[in-house]
């Protein structure tokens, strides 16, 4: 199935909230409909509008992301820090609703560049067994706050890789 969100602007969770609605109330129509035929018309136009969502606008998981990082301008490693970036704030990492509800874990390792002032930047997807799941490790990444690490007794920029699971049992 095609990617596409372009049939209907939906929010996460809300695809299968219309259609389970799109489709009950076929069901309680069609039951109405048993001894009235313009109900019966009604119940199959529901029926038709729930088809039309489910096989129009289910998004199927994407496929696994591999991307070889490279970070711009000087850094160090984390090996050759004297003294290594602390985290001092962590935006916990959302465990995306559709796959919690799909029932989908994964991995994902991303990569990303602690500046002098504590900042993360040029934070890139490494690896990722989804790409949702990517996208929800990023962009929370991007807004932790570190200790900056140290060479020679200043601040550096230090490049870091962090994985993380996406684990059901664990699921808020």
């Amino acid at each position: 199935m095609v990617r596409s969100r372009e049939c209907l602007p939906l929010k996460q969770g809300e695809f299968w909230a219309l259609a389970a609605k799109s489709f009950w109330t076929g069901v309680q129509l069609w039951f109405m409909a048993l001894t009235n035929p313009m109900k019966r018309a009604l119940s199959f136009i529901c029926a038709a509008i729930c088809t039309l969502v489910i096989n129009g606008c289910e998004t199927a998981p994407e496929g696994p992301v591999n991307n070889k990082v490279t970070f711009s301008g000087e850094y160090i490693t984390i090996g050759q820090a004297d003294v290594k970036p602390r985290a001092r704030f962590q935006t916990p990492v959302p465990y995306p609703l559709s796959m919690r509800e799909a029932g989908i874990t994964g991995k994902v390792i991303i990569d990303f560049l602690v500046e002098p002032d504590g900042h993360t930047s040029q934070v890139q997807i490494q690896f990722a067994t989804n790409q949702t799941f990517g996208e929800a490790a990023k962009e929370a990444i991007e807004q932790w706050i570190f200790t900056p690490g140290m060479r020679n007794g200043v601040p550096a920029r230090v490049a870091l890789e962090e994985p993380i699971s996406f684990n059901l049992s664990y699921a808020k």
